[in-house]
């Protein structure tokens, strides 16, 4: 995501991106 936040599931780190009100989930190109 564009922010600098993200959280772990499943091992697979996600971005968080964030339009208004609204949080998208998107994958994240690498895994941590």
């Amino acid at each position: 995501g564009d922010s600098g936040s993200g959280f772990v599931c499943n091992g697979v780190l996600t971005g968080v991106l964030v339009r208004g009100n609204s949080k998208v989930a998107e994958p994240a190109v690498y895994i941590e």
